[in-house]
């Protein structure tokens, strides 16, 4: 829209100062005419999408007033939603051939197919996020109660050993005992054997003579 702004003021000196309002106003109105083309975007319900090309056709001026007058009524909503139809139609005019529509009708669907796949899988990874979390406690609660019953069966144990320890050391002292009661005994029997008197005839010899008769002798050892 090419517009001339003019202000209410007649001079510079009668300029306001900062702060005070001004008026803008439009004389004139340029209408450019764009080719419609095929489009890229996706979220197009069915068919293929459209837009208008960078350069224009034709393009023309009219007074702003009269414009307001002529103009159609403006449209809002769905009203500006335009149908499958009819955007195959304008394609048409526009000189697009239909091998190109189809390719492009097709990738669309593709990319649709991909965002519906993309927010099916975000919705699901939620759930996969949640599972994976209550497998991990479910996991981490067996690992616990599997260290608890180790912890259990590693102090039953130990205290098994150690009461067998006991057993083992008190039964080896009592054969101890045993041993040295039994070692003492025998001593005692041994010496006893030995301080018993033992009768032996002994000789006795001189340097000069042999003396017939002999003469026997305790020796106790």
């Amino acid at each position: 829209l090419h517009g001339q702004y003019k202000t209410i003021f007649g001079s510079t000196s009668d300029i306001p100062e900062l702060g005070t309002s001004s008026t803008v106003s439009f004389s004139t109105v340029e209408v450019r005419c764009y080719p419609v083309i095929l489009g890229i975007n996706p979220s197009v319900s069915e068919g293929p999408p459209i837009q208008i090309d960078w350069d224009h056709m034709i393009s023309s001026s009219c007074d702003l007033e009269k414009f307001e007058r002529t103009r159609p009524t403006r449209r809002h909503g769905l009203a500006l939603k335009i149908p499958e139809d009819t955007r195959y139609d304008l394609l048409a005019r526009s000189g697009e051939p239909d091998h190109a529509v189809d390719q492009r009708v097709r990738d669309v669907q593709f990319t649709k197919d991909q965002r519906k796949r993309t927010e099916q899988q975000l919705i699901w990874s939620g759930v996969h996020e949640r599972r994976e979390r209550l497998e991990r406690g479910l996991r981490n609660a067996m690992t616990w109660r599997k260290k608890k019953e180790r912890r259990d069966l590693i102090q039953r144990s130990m205290g098994f050993l150690v009461r067998q320890r006991m057993e083992a050391d008190k039964v080896a002292k009592r054969v101890n005992a045993e041993t040295l009661a039994m070692h003492k005994a025998t001593k005692n029997r041994t010496s006893s054997r030995l301080c018993e008197p033992v009768r032996m005839q002994v000789r006795s010899h001189t340097y000069m003579d042999e003396l017939p008769e002999s003469r026997e002798l305790d020796i106790v050892e």
